[in-house]
């Protein structure tokens, strides 16, 4: 009687070969033969086993047991494991029986692997873009669906906040297909920010058909979009010279989570620097997260000199585009009010003169100094002497 020695067998598909032991029950003085066949199942000849049809098997006489290789066909797939039969039969009724093991299944298991990896180490986005498309290979081939798990690590991005954060989402990849894309959400605010980054992670469960690759962790960068918008608070500053400074508010229009810097800088009018005031070139004037108005003072020079009203421009700018925008009243005109006078008076109290001289001179005095024109007006009032029998009168003559 010929049986298989186990019900089953089982072999890694790039062992080559499966061995079955074949047992014979009974003495026999003569050789034996039984015939070895073999059956497709889930795992298929010539893709995966060498096909046997009534191979021939001798058993000589003193042999209770024979080993048999079955050639097993290696591959580079990933596929589940896969199994076939084996079985025994003869054409020898009167010297050879069969026993209840007559069929045994081969298991064939599968020791290929794919390998999952990010398509690139880094990925960027606008912030306002709304998500981040991270592109997954696979390296290898299978004849079945395979997952790998996909997860997020805040950095300087914090989810949710900023994205939205995935723990062990499953990605299928169909046998076919070789990349997958998927879409991380991306959310949008109005914040003023640096860039933020976080990571994204590949991981699996099934060893036996899944491997990671080298880069299995990327990173993600979140770009700033949004910008504040800094102006001035009015299109116009006047002071008094003599209050030595003026303060004008620079206002931010935006809501950030960093510092912010604008520059102010001064142009002449009227008014120059350094006589009348302290010129400004790119002074940086910083806006900390939380400030939404910044007051600064430009220094006014105070004189003694009596002149007209003046002005001067003072201007916004800054080499920060990504965070930084200009509004309308980006500059101002700021208008310094003269406060300083000039004292007019007669030198004399009193002056004589002969009548046939035809007139009298008096002088008038300045105490003080200015730098434009000034009027003084002279009148006359009658006394002893009348106008116009006595002189000729003046009234408000410049």
């Amino acid at each position: 009687t010929f049986s298989f020695a186990s019900s089953s067998y089982s072999v890694e598909e790039d062992t080559g070969y499966v061995t079955v032991n074949i047992t014979k029950i009974g003495t026999s003085d003569i050789s034996l033969d039984v015939k070895l066949s073999t059956n497709n199942g889930t795992a298929f000849s010539p893709v995966d086993y060498t096909a046997m049809f009534d191979n021939m098997v001798t058993f000589l006489a003193n042999e209770q047991s024979k080993l048999v290789n079955i050639t097993i066909n290696v591959d580079q797939t990933v596929e589940n494991d896969e199994d076939f039969k084996a079985l025994l039969s003869h054409t020898n009724a009167d010297q050879v029986a069969l026993g209840l093991l007559n069929t045994t299944t081969i298991t064939i298991g599968n020791d290929d692997q794919a390998t999952f990896s990010f398509a690139s180490s880094s990925y960027s986005v606008e912030e306002d873009t709304g998500y981040v498309t991270v592109n997954i290979t696979k390296i290898g081939t299978s004849d079945i669906s395979l997952d790998v798990k996909l997860s997020t690590n805040n950095g300087t991005a914090f989810s949710p906040v900023d994205y939205t954060a995935m723990s062990d989402n499953m990605v299928t990849f169909l046998a076919n297909e070789q990349s997958k894309l998927v879409n991380i959400t991306i959310n949008v605010d109005q914040t003023v920010e640096n860039d933020e980054d976080f990571k994204a992670l590949l991981s699996h469960t099934n060893a036996d058909q899944v491997a990671l690759g080298l880069l299995n962790t990327t990173t993600i960068t979140i770009g700033n979009d949004d910008q504040a918008t800094f102006s001035f608070a009015s299109s116009s500053y006047s002071v008094e010279e003599d209050t030595g400074y003026v303060t004008v508010n620079i206002t931010k229009i935006g809501t950030s989570d960093i510092s912010l810097d604008v520059k102010l800088s001064t142009n002449n009018g009227t008014a120059f620097s350094p006589v009348d005031y302290t010129a400004m070139s790119d002074n940086m004037v910083t806006f900390l997260a939380n400030e939404q108005s910044k007051l600064v003072n430009i220094t006014i020079n105070v004189d003694q000199t009596v002149e007209n009203d003046e002005d001067f421009k003072a201007l916004l700018s800054h080499t920060n585009a990504d965070q930084v925008a200009l509004g309308l009243l980006n500059t101002t005109t700021i208008t310094i009010g003269n406060d300083d006078q000039a004292t007019f008076s007669f030198a004399s109290s009193s002056y004589s003169v002969e009548e046939d001289t035809g007139y009298v001179t008096v002088n008038i005095t300045k105490i003080g100094t200015s730098d434009i024109s000034l009027d003084v007006k002279l009148s006359t009032n009658n006394g002893t002497a009348f106008s116009p029998v006595d002189y000729t009168a003046m009234s408000d003559n410049m």
